[in-house]
């Protein structure tokens, strides 16, 4: 393996790394956000679910633009 593409793989774990930190930290503030909203009025239950779609969508978006960059390193080390 040549030291760029040592070097590539090393960037693409540290990515999936900080990847998994931030998926943790979210689901950990979704519990927070749903015990919250359990106990206050519905219509403020509501919100808070609202927040916790809106990161869960803004962390799909992550993974996938995670997901091309690591098809793109894989590709160029194919060739």
């Amino acid at each position: 393996m040549s030291e760029t593409q040592e070097r590539e793989k090393i960037s693409l774990i540290e990515m999936i790394g900080r990847l998994s930190y931030e998926s943790e930290m979210i689901r950990e503030r979704n519990a927070l956000l749903a015990t919250r909203g359990s106990l206050c009025r519905p219509d403020k239950a509501e919100l808070f679910f609202a927040d916790v779609l809106d990161e869960a969508v803004a962390l799909l978006n992550k993974i996938q633009a995670n997901a091309r960059e690591v098809r793109a390193v894989l590709r160029r080390g194919e060739r």
